[in-house]
């Protein structure tokens, strides 16, 4: 979802400058629809990102007295909106409206279903988002939930790590430290390079060119501050794109030093995904090959399964034709897939 969702952010931006462009309000709408029906969080996203360049768009247009391509513009992506929710996304959020009373049903209404506080540390019950996020980012990398594997984030010096421990901790929904280990100083830099941008664009009074990274940037820290679920990796993709806008700073630079610089924050960059890349490649691939092999050897079989784990497993389970039954509590417990769901082997 965080490279459509960057894509969108760019190419609405091109759109709100040059309006007439049957191109970029093609892959917007495209983007838009698309995002919109991956999960609730990307309505959310593109609205909220959209909505700070169409602010900006809307306040020009007024100002120059130019309303007929403002209005264009409003009812095209109105009806954008429209096919998104009503056509392409009616099997969850019309289904969700007849069904529930609430086409954003389970992410808010009187029925939503609280997922992110048994999922977060416990000492994040009485914390601000700012503070969630404080801690998540210059903590160690750790996985602490409130229902499992619990634990107090411990804050780390930026580009430190104790590279052994935090490696344990990474996995595709790591909650603290969930960018990697050595984010936390990338993120420092990315913030410094942006302001001293923003400071100098408003001393040389350069507002237009503050427009394409002050608002996302802007947005980006006002969700750091006031949405609860924005310290959690998995949630919160706009975050990573701090380290981008700092680098898009420094790229169109033409001083040898700002490309230095960017450079160095480039191999830093890389350096943090690679180890998150080449650790999830050392312990997925064999993991998700010895549940293959399990699934194969337990096909056409019946098994008892422990509850709990990844649920989806069950569906695995019913395209090998395996048939099962769930219970709280079993007797010689066997992987079926490593470190989350289990069965009862028979001996």
């Amino acid at each position: 979802m965080g490279i459509i969702l960057l894509l969108l952010i760019i190419y609405f931006y091109l759109f709100i400058k040059n309006d007439q462009s049957k191109e970029y309000f093609i892959i917007s709408a495209s983007l838009i629809i698309i995002i919109s029906n991956i999960k609730f969080t990307g309505l959310f996203y593109a609205g909220i990102f959209c909505l700070g360049y169409y602010i900006y768009y809307f306040i020009n247009k007024i100002k120059n007295k130019d309303y007929k391509p403002l209005i264009k513009t409003t009812v095209s992506f109105t009806i954008v909106l429209l096919i998104s929710l009503l056509i392409v996304g009616s099997n969850s959020y019309i289904k969700n409206l007849i069904t529930k009373g609430n086409p954003l049903y389970p992410i808010i209404g009187k029925d939503k279903v609280d997922i992110i506080t048994p999922q977060q540390p416990k000492s994040f019950a009485n914390k601000s988002p700012i503070e969630k996020n404080f801690y998540s980012i210059f903590s160690y990398t750790a996985n602490y939930a409130t229902t499992f594997n619990q634990g107090t984030p411990k804050l780390k010096i930026p580009f430190t790590s104790n590279m052994n421990n935090e490696l344990l901790s990474i996995v595709e929904n790591t909650r603290i430290g969930g960018f990697g280990i050595y984010f936390s100083g990338i993120f420092i830099v990315s913030i410094i390079v942006i302001i001293i941008y923003i400071v100098i664009k408003f001393k040389n009074k350069e507002y237009e060119k503050l427009i394409f990274i002050g608002v996302p940037f802007l947005i980006t820290i006002l969700l750091m501050l006031f949405f609860g679920e924005s310290w959690w990796a998995r949630y919160s993709p706009q975050t990573y794109f701090i380290i981008l806008m700092a680098l898009y700073i420094l790229l169109t630079k033409e001083s040898k030093k700002t490309f230095a610089l960017a450079s160095i924050l480039l191999l830093l960059y890389c350096f943090n995904s690679t180890i998150i890349f080449r650790h999830m490649v050392k312990t997925k691939i064999p993991i998700s090959g010895q549940t293959r092999t399990n699934l194969e050897n337990l096909k056409n079989t019946t098994i008892t399964l422990k509850k709990g784990g990844f649920a989806g497993v069950q569906f695995n389970l019913l395209d090998h034709n395996i048939k099962f039954k769930n219970k709280e509590k079993i007797k010689n417990e066997t992987p079926l897939y490593i470190g989350k769901n289990y069965y009862e082997k028979k001996v």
